[in-house]
């Protein structure tokens, strides 16, 4: 990951981060209640993941080549370019919003709970 900025809602308490390069830890001024629970919103991004997420667009090589991006959580991939626990023994759950340019596809494997909307006004890239 290059970056890493964990916050919570505006006017919540000042966390306390370190980021070694390979695990986050967030601390809070205040101790948790029995019972509490408290949000966090992690903001991220990557440069070329090792492994885990794939990408394919034409080049000069081959200008034909479709444009996707597919991941591949298989064992200890998905660690690469989602933070997340990656372990086979760990079942995470995810939910994940796909928005494409309006000639695209996006396609996912879920359990659908809502209708699927599509984001056409938005701009991608």
């Amino acid at each position: 990951m290059e970056t890493v900025d964990p916050s919570l809602a505006p006017g919540s308490e000042v966390l306390t981060r370190i980021y070694d390069g390979k695990k986050l830890k967030v601390y809070w001024p205040t101790p948790f209640a029995p019972g509490e629970k408290r949000a966090l919103r992690l903001t991220y991004s990557i440069q070329q993941p090792v492994t885990g997420m794939f990408f394919s667009y034409p080049d000069q090589t081959n200008p034909k080549r479709p444009v996707y991006a597919i991941t591949d959580h298989e064992t200890e991939r998905a660690r690469y370019w989602l933070p997340c626990i990656d372990y086979p023994s760990v079942r995470t759950t995810l939910r994940f919003d796909l928005i494409a340019p309006k000639q695209m596809t996006a396609l996912g494997t879920e359990l659908r709970l809502s209708p699927f909307k599509l984001y056409s006004e938005r701009k991608v890239g």
